[in-house]
């Protein structure tokens, strides 16, 4: 319960998060780092609750080991396009070499690291991508998986 009821909290930010139109004074910005240092805070204290519950918060769990496999470029190229995580935020997916990377708005391109023919991980930060498919096999969209968190993006192009 206390789990379906933190991802639902974490849903509702991201959505109100994805309403704030662009950061054009200094008050608003201001403003948003409140909220966001406030969510910490309320993360550091959720993680006391859940530790004298004898529970292990997600932040304390060491990451998964992965393990990178090879790709053949056929089974990337469907792969390499934009994705928009929210209003602000894309995701470029590009392929160089037979490789595929990946790149946030503002952000540094990074490697995407195969783990099956649709599950990716980054090196840098413990974080994972998975491809999403429709019915007829059209790549539909991406998932990020970080911070206990899954993020949808929805492809572009």
């Amino acid at each position: 319960t206390l789990a379906a009821r933190l991802a639902a909290s974490f849903r509702f930010c991201d959505e109100a998060m994805a309403r704030i139109p662009t950061l054009n004074s200094e008050g608003r910005a201001r403003t948003l780092l409140a909220f966001e240092t406030d969510l910490a805070e309320h993360y550091a204290q959720l993680s006391g609750y859940m530790r004298q519950l004898g529970m292990v918060p997600p932040s304390a769990l060491p990451p998964k080991p992965r393990t990178a496999i090879d790709l053949p470029v056929s089974a990337l190229a469907p792969y390499v396009g934009t994705y928009q995580l929210d209003a602000t935020q894309e995701l470029d997916v590009t392929m160089r070499d037979g490789v595929l990377f990946i790149r946030s708005t503002g952000g540094a391109t990074v490697r995407l690291w195969a783990e099956s023919d649709r599950d990716f991980f980054l090196k840098e930060i413990d974080a994972q991508v998975t491809f999403v498919r429709d019915a007829s096999g059209a790549v539909t969209g991406l998932v990020v998986h970080q911070f206990g968190r899954d993020r949808l993006a929805k492809r572009l192009r």
